[in-house]
């Protein structure tokens, strides 16, 4: 029970290392949304995931600290495309990350995309950039820093 008066259903662990090791505690819900049945069983699927050699709060945590894809678009547009790319080339690469990569998966994490969700962002930036320029073919090199996140 906190402080404010909110009770919750908690379960306490120690990740591998036994007694060397702080506790940690890993809120399961609120004592109103879950049953203690329910609470019980989700405290017992958490201590046999420690059991195993998972940290559960840390897996969360890794989960929460990835990269967006928006963060991973902007970083590749300063490490790799403004320093080594002419004017209407970084254009290009923005407006393809801009307007197609970022306005379509942008706020997901780029350890969740995968492989065929990258795939079918390709034909659509090489139909946005067909004929950007008349000896380019219709291609979409902006999205190559997905391709390289597996």
């Amino acid at each position: 029970m906190l402080p404010s008066g909110v009770k919750s259903w908690v379960v306490e662990y120690r990740p591998s290392g036994g007694r060397n090791v702080a506790k940690r505690r890993m809120t399961l819900g609120a004592v109103g949304t879950l049953t203690s049945t329910e609470a019980r069983k989700a405290a017992r699927e958490v201590l046999a995931a420690v059991r195993l050699g998972t940290d559960p709060i840390g897996e969360r945590q890794a989960r929460r600290d990835a990269v967006d894809i928006s963060v991973l678009a902007a970083s590749f547009m300063t490490e790799h495309v403004q320093s080594k790319r002419k004017p209407a080339t970084i254009a290009l690469y923005r407006h393809l990350l801009d307007h197609y990569v970022v306005r379509e998966v942008g706020r997901r994490k780029a350890a969740e995309l995968s492989k065929t969700e990258v795939a079918k962002l390709h034909p659509i930036c090489a139909t946005a950039s067909a004929g950007s320029r008349p000896t380019d073919p219709p291609s979409s090199p902006a999205i190559l820093c997905l391709t390289r996140i597996e």
